[in-house]
């Protein structure tokens, strides 16, 4: 989710959204609204929606961290986060495994997808472009500003800025997951459940 500040008191603009490696949507929420969440489509098995598969028990979402995403879905949307993983606790998870008495510290999205994305030359080349131009463009420390989310039509470098981060979680997911024990992916899956539940709370953060 992007937005200013997406939380229960700040915006979702727009959603990214990956089902592989290779193709990475981005939705223009502040467009369509709750629509995008509603609309129900006809697959081949079932009739759904947006809002039942990020509710779906059986469908599993990866996230870098699910708190921001799960703190704005809710509150804005009523939607309710199943089965989901935090990157960034599997990858405390495989750090913790080679050295036990290593302190719980968090790493950010960027060193995350750059350790475990299997990215080749040019993939990171494009990766770093991408993250310097939607940066200066966004970022206020950096001369942007927010409000190149909200205007319209969509600024081809914040379509792309948005969908950086999502197209490598499932890479990034799968390479995590090859590392952890059992033990691991059971705290993973545990926590990862904490930290969507404690955003529903009447006070978080």
């Amino acid at each position: 989710v992007d937005g200013d500040e997406p939380s229960r008191d700040g915006t979702v603009v727009l959603l990214a959204l990956s089902w592989n490696s290779h193709t990475t949507y981005v939705v223009d929420v502040q467009v369509l609204g709750s629509a995008v969440f509603t609309t129900s489509v006809d697959t081949k098995k079932c009739q759904t929606s947006l809002k039942k598969i990020l509710e779906d028990e059986a469908v599993l979402k990866i996230f870098l961290d699910p708190r921001p995403d799960s703190d704005a879905l809710y509150h804005h949307y009523g939607i309710h986060l199943k089965n989901c993983v935090c990157l960034q606790l599997a990858e405390i998870a495989v750090r913790r495994q080679a050295r036990p008495t290593l302190h719980g510290y968090v790493n950010g999205g960027r060193k995350i997808i750059l350790a475990y994305g299997d990215l080749d030359s040019v993939e990171l080349q494009e990766y770093v472009d991408i993250e310097g131009k939607g940066k200066q463009l966004m970022f206020p420390d950096q001369g942007g500003s927010y409000d190149s989310l909200t205007r319209r039509p969509l600024n081809t470098v914040v379509a792309q800025y948005s969908a950086l981060a999502t197209s490598y979680l499932v890479p990034v997911y799968v390479n995590l997951e090859k590392k952890l024990t059992e033990p691991g992916k059971k705290w993973v899956r545990e926590e990862s459940i904490k930290r969507v539940e404690e955003c529903l709370l009447p006070k978080f953060g």
